[in-house]
């Protein structure tokens, strides 16, 4: 099967020199997934073979330094959670912004880790970077408003 997601990308910072402007400077990436169950394999299992397509950069307008991906970890060992998880257990939720091999690293070390159930916390951390695109949008929003009313 094919899927095909447009995600939310930030202009990472190329050198500290070029302000902060860059960080809210959002690119939409589309992002094609094709997977597959395999019957039998190694040791009679099924397996899942996933093939990951990411828009070559060249092909985004407007990219000033690294694009990089903002996304969520949540480590479930904490001493000091802020979230109340789906497992019903307390965690804490980390900010990542991850360049494009890091992600790719990043999704094979949880893959092979947690295999298929990676892939509903997979969609949470896409739904984050919509939310923080949204509330990034709704702040340059409420700060025209200000500036209008004053």
């Amino acid at each position: 099967m094919f899927m095909e997601i447009m995600t939310t990308w930030q202009n990472g910072i190329a050198s500290p020199d070029q302000g902060q402007d860059l960080l809210n400077d959002w690119k939409l990436r589309r992002v094609g997934v094709l997977f597959s169950r395999q019957k039998g394999g190694a040791k009679n299992h099924d397996m899942w073979v996933f093939l990951i397509f990411f828009q070559p950069a060249d092909q985004i307008q407007g990219i000033r330094g690294d694009l990089v991906f903002p996304h969520i970890e949540v480590d479930m060992n904490t001493e000091t959670p802020n979230v109340f998880h789906e497992s019903n257990n307390f965690g804490y939720y980390y900010d990542r912004e991850d360049d494009i091999k890091d992600l790719i690293a990043y999704l094979v070390a949880k893959l092979e880790s947690q295999g298929t159930e990676f892939l509903s916390e997979l969609a949470d951390e896409l739904f984050w970077g919509w939310g923080t695109l949204l509330k990034d949008v709704r702040t340059k929003i409420l700060n025209v408003t200000r500036r209008l009313i004053d």
